[in-house]
């Protein structure tokens, strides 16, 4: 996975909004999606989950599939890319 390139975002609280100019559209994580931002570069969706299930005290089957739920919607956004 990577970020689109003309996609811009900032971190604000314990979230992340993100823009596409390309779609004039601004979206909203919150503090597990910022977390997939930050990650989704680096790291495969296990791995995420594992930062998150650690973060916030989850079992990793549930964070795991938040996480799918998180890239998903941020695929169909057009906002990452899948390699």
């Amino acid at each position: 996975m990577y970020k689109r390139a003309e996609v811009k975002w900032r971190e604000e609280g314990d979230g992340i909004f993100i823009f596409c100019p390309v779609r004039s559209e601004m979206f909203k994580l919150n503090a597990t999606g910022r977390i997939v931002w930050a990650e989704i570069e680096k790291s495969l969706p296990d791995q995420i989950a594992k930062i998150i299930s650690t973060e916030y005290n989850i079992d990793h089957e549930t964070a795991l599939k938040d996480v799918g739920i998180c890239i998903s919607d941020l695929v169909e956004k057009r906002l990452v890319m899948e390699v």
